[in-house]
């Protein structure tokens, strides 16, 4: 499955490393902490994790040029402000994730607002506060941000205008929160956000234009949610969209122009739904799409419509549905199509038979047709 957009910053922002990790003494003589570090082109990598220190989590010397800054699992219920404002550290990569931080120390942030290129936050417990919307200062101003990963905090609500000046933040994880709702009014600020995942929520509804702040979003990740309905035009303004996931939901069917806006999709995953009509009409807004996976639906027959509008289909996936018959010249259209799964179906012998014959016919690019596990008879 293409990611290609997916996890956009890993390694890159810290370069190249260069060395195995070593107590960090070895590489700065003033980093006489508990910890392991590892050479970086042009600074440290520092390793803290699961690693408790006696009092408040030390402030980093300046002169030790720390680029990336991890203590996961190390129980921290706050951050003292003073860890990285008086070093004014020129830190790309801060990770606290799998703490018990309930909220974020004022100007905690402050001295890293020239240089914080990513801050991993995730499981812990921003969300399970008195008040029900998780609001916080500590983001406004972080213009070099790219990625921020929120994810397993018990969210339920955000602040509006909480990413007010992070203009460069690219991706944005809030998976395996409790959001009921896209946080459309909480993602003004970036213009430049290309991936945004809201997977193991609890939203029912995407509405209308729900994303229009986000005009340059290549990936979007609604899978595993409660969704039933997808507003008309809920996906308005996203021009750039190649990547949409909306599997495990509870989807029946679609409006017309329920992805108008989102013409340029390449790869569409609507499997383990409920979908029990192949959703002929409103695929016909996308005129590229490469990958479009059905699977684990209640299809029951495929007709020659179906795909008429989707020429440009490599990968189509319809397994585990209740797929019995299909009209012969079915896939005829489908020049580009590599792999095709329909194993786990209803299919008899002559919708096999159809299945072979247009394969025979047009689709030389054709490797693989998956058929097993049919009620076929001979």
């Amino acid at each position: 499955m293409p990611l290609s957009v997916r996890c956009l910053l890993p390694l890159l922002l810290l370069g190249a490393v260069t060395g195995q990790a070593v107590p960090c003494s070895e590489l700065h003589w003033e980093l006489r902490y508990p910890c392991r570090c590892s050479p970086a082109e042009d600074g440290i990598i520092m390793d803290c994790d699961r690693v408790v220190f006696p009092g408040d989590l030390p402030a980093l010397p300046y002169s030790s040029t720390v680029v990336s800054f991890s203590q996961r699992w190390a129980g921290h219920q706050s951050l003292p402000t003073q860890a990285f404002t008086a070093s004014s550290l020129p830190l790309r990569s801060l990770d606290f994730s799998g703490n018990s931080l309930r909220r974020l120390t004022d100007r905690l942030l402050m001295g890293l607002q020239t240089t914080l290129q990513e801050l991993r936050l995730a499981d812990n417990l921003l969300g399970d506060n008195l008040n029900p919307i998780f609001s916080s200062s500590e983001f406004h101003g972080l213009g070099r941000l790219r990625l921020l990963d929120l994810s397993g905090n018990i969210i339920k609500g955000i602040e509006e205008g909480i990413l007010k000046g992070c203009d460069n933040l690219q991706e944005l994880l809030l998976d395996r929160n409790s959001l009921t709702a896209v946080p459309s009014s909480s993602l003004n600020g970036p213009r430049a956000l290309k991936v945004l995942s809201l997977t193991h929520n609890r939203i029912g509804t995407v509405q209308t234009a729900a994303f229009q702040s986000q005009k340059s979003l290549e990936s979007l990740n609604l899978s595993h949610n409660l969704l039933v309905t997808l507003e008309a035009r809920s996906l308005a303004s996203l021009s750039h969209l190649r990547y949409l996931y909306l599997a495990h939901n509870r989807l029946i069917r679609f409006n017309s122009d329920v992805f108008h806006g989102a013409e340029n999709l390449e790869l569409l995953d609507l499997s383990e739904n409920f979908i029990s009509e192949f959703p002929t009409v409103s695929l016909k807004t996308f005129g590229s799409l490469k990958f479009l996976n059905l699977s684990s639906n209640l299809i029951q027959s495929l007709e020659n419509a179906n795909l008429a509008s989707q020429p440009e289909l490599e990968l189509l996936d319809l397994s585990r549905n209740n797929i019995a018959n299909i009209a012969p010249g079915t896939f005829l259209g489908l020049g580009q199509l590599r792999k095709l799964d329909l194993s786990v179906n209803a299919l008899r012998t002559v919708s096999i038979m159809a299945v072979q014959t247009t394969a025979g016919y047009g689709l030389k690019y054709l490797q693989q047709v998956n058929r097993t596990d049919n009620r076929e008879f001979h």
